[in-house]
């Protein structure tokens, strides 16, 4: 099992809910993940997994944005398990520029349900 070094990262993350897929290729066949999105930032995202998979695999998460499922390619970076499933740290693999902006408006509209005074406002997600 991998160990995940918070002091590497180099974007905010933002806390987050709601569902997310990730499938990976492991070079035995695709592996599909089910799970929850725990937080976000433009680096990449930490998901709540019900199976392992390991570090240091490509694949693809799905998770919803502002009321978009988008895909967002990812490489597997560390792997933490306990007696309530899997964390993952993905970290986003080469976005094009049309999803760093799905991304960015995403985490931007975020960032103002999060400030003082936004109580009022239904978030984003």
């Amino acid at each position: 099992m991998e160990t995940r070094d918070d002091s590497r990262r180099r974007h905010e993350r933002v806390r987050l809910g709601g569902r997310a897929l990730l499938i990976v290729d492991p070079r035995l066949g695709m592996v599909g993940a089910k799970g929850e999105l725990l937080d976000l930032s433009e680096g990449g995202c930490q998901l709540r997994l019900h199976r392992r998979v390991h570090a240091h695999l490509a694949g693809r998460v799905r998770i919803d944005l502002a009321g978009k499922t988008s895909w967002f390619p990812v490489v597997t970076r560390w792997v933490r398990g306990d007696q309530q499933g899997w964390t993952v740290g993905c970290a986003f693999d080469r976005l094009t520029t049309e999803k760093q902006e799905i991304l960015r408006n995403a985490l931007f509209e975020l960032s103002l349900t999060r400030r003082p005074g936004a109580e009022d406002r239904p978030p984003a997600l």
